[in-house]
Protein backbone atom coordinates (compact mmCIF):
# COMPACT_ATOMS: atom_id res chain seq x y z
CA UNK A 1 0.00 0.00 0.00
CA UNK A 2 1.20 3.45 -0.75
CA UNK A 3 3.59 2.76 -3.61
CA UNK A 4 3.15 2.59 -7.37
CA UNK A 5 5.69 0.95 -9.66
CA UNK A 6 6.10 1.32 -13.42
CA UNK A 7 4.01 -0.99 -15.58
CA UNK A 8 5.68 -3.73 -17.64
CA UNK A 9 5.41 -1.79 -20.91
CA UNK A 10 6.56 1.44 -19.32
CA UNK A 11 10.19 2.58 -19.14
CA UNK A 12 11.85 0.93 -16.11
CA UNK A 13 8.88 -1.43 -15.66
CA UNK A 14 10.85 -4.61 -16.32
CA UNK A 15 13.76 -3.38 -14.21
CA UNK A 16 11.38 -2.67 -11.30
CA UNK A 17 9.94 -6.19 -11.59
CA UNK A 18 13.42 -7.75 -11.64
CA UNK A 19 14.44 -5.70 -8.59
CA UNK A 20 11.38 -6.96 -6.72
CA UNK A 21 12.12 -10.55 -7.75
CA UNK A 22 15.69 -10.19 -6.43
CA UNK A 23 14.45 -8.76 -3.13
CA UNK A 24 11.81 -11.45 -2.69
CA UNK A 25 14.19 -14.25 -3.61
CA UNK A 26 12.78 -17.75 -3.71
CA UNK A 27 11.33 -17.57 -0.21
CA UNK A 28 7.88 -16.84 1.10
CA UNK A 29 6.42 -13.37 0.61
CA UNK A 30 3.77 -12.21 3.07
CA UNK A 31 1.42 -9.38 2.09
CA UNK A 32 -0.77 -7.60 4.61
CA UNK A 33 -3.84 -6.09 2.98
CA UNK A 34 -4.77 -2.50 3.70
CA UNK A 35 -7.91 -2.57 1.60
CA UNK A 36 -8.55 -1.77 -2.05
CA UNK A 37 -8.22 1.33 -4.18
CA UNK A 38 -10.98 2.81 -6.32
CA UNK A 39 -10.10 0.38 -9.14
CA UNK A 40 -10.44 -2.59 -6.75
CA UNK A 41 -6.70 -3.30 -6.75
CA UNK A 42 -5.46 -4.71 -3.47
CA UNK A 43 -3.39 -2.30 -1.39
CA UNK A 44 -0.84 -4.19 0.68
CA UNK A 45 2.47 -4.01 2.47
CA UNK A 46 4.59 -7.00 1.50
CA UNK A 47 7.50 -8.62 3.31
CA UNK A 48 10.17 -11.15 2.39
CA UNK A 49 11.12 -12.30 5.85
CA UNK A 50 11.60 -9.06 7.78
CA UNK A 51 12.34 -6.98 4.66
CA UNK A 52 9.59 -4.49 3.85
CA UNK A 53 9.45 -4.79 0.05
CA UNK A 54 7.44 -1.59 -0.36
CA UNK A 55 10.09 0.47 1.39
CA UNK A 56 12.95 -1.22 -0.46
CA UNK A 57 11.35 -0.69 -3.88
CA UNK A 58 10.90 3.04 -3.24
CA UNK A 59 14.37 3.45 -1.71
CA UNK A 60 15.96 1.63 -4.64
CA UNK A 61 14.25 3.94 -7.12
CA UNK A 62 11.90 1.25 -8.47
CA UNK A 63 8.58 2.73 -7.29
CA UNK A 64 6.97 6.03 -6.39
CA UNK A 65 5.61 7.03 -3.01
CA UNK A 66 1.88 7.14 -3.80
CA UNK A 67 0.94 9.72 -1.18
CA UNK A 68 -2.79 9.28 -1.73
CA UNK A 69 -2.49 5.90 -0.01
CA UNK A 70 0.81 6.16 1.89
CA UNK A 71 0.09 9.50 3.57
CA UNK A 72 3.75 10.34 2.94
CA UNK A 73 5.13 7.21 4.62
CA UNK A 74 7.64 6.65 1.80
CA UNK A 75 8.25 10.30 0.82
CA UNK A 76 11.67 10.52 2.46
CA UNK A 77 12.77 7.29 0.80
CA UNK A 78 11.70 8.60 -2.60
CA UNK A 79 13.56 11.88 -2.02
CA UNK A 80 16.73 9.93 -1.18
CA UNK A 81 16.41 7.75 -4.31
CA UNK A 82 15.87 10.87 -6.44
CA UNK A 83 18.84 12.65 -4.87
CA UNK A 84 21.07 9.64 -5.60
CA UNK A 85 19.62 9.12 -9.12
CA UNK A 86 18.74 5.51 -8.36
CA UNK A 87 16.63 3.29 -10.59
CA UNK A 88 14.02 5.19 -12.55
CA UNK A 89 15.43 8.46 -11.22
CA UNK A 90 18.59 7.89 -13.29
CA UNK A 91 16.58 8.92 -16.37
CA UNK A 92 15.21 12.32 -17.23
CA UNK A 93 11.66 13.04 -16.07
CA UNK A 94 10.22 9.57 -15.40
CA UNK A 95 6.46 9.39 -15.95
CA UNK A 96 4.52 8.21 -12.90
CA UNK A 97 2.57 5.01 -13.60
CA UNK A 98 -0.79 6.60 -12.80
CA UNK A 99 -0.16 9.15 -15.56
CA UNK A 100 1.18 6.46 -17.93
CA UNK A 101 -1.94 4.31 -17.39
CA UNK A 102 -4.18 7.33 -17.99
CA UNK A 103 -2.52 7.90 -21.40
CA UNK A 104 -3.01 4.28 -22.50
Amino acid sequence: AGIDAPEGGQPHGNAARRALERLAGSGMVKCISRGRDRYERMLAVCYAGKVNLNRRQVRGGHAWDYARYSYGEYAGLERAARRESLGLWAGADPLPPWEWRHRQ
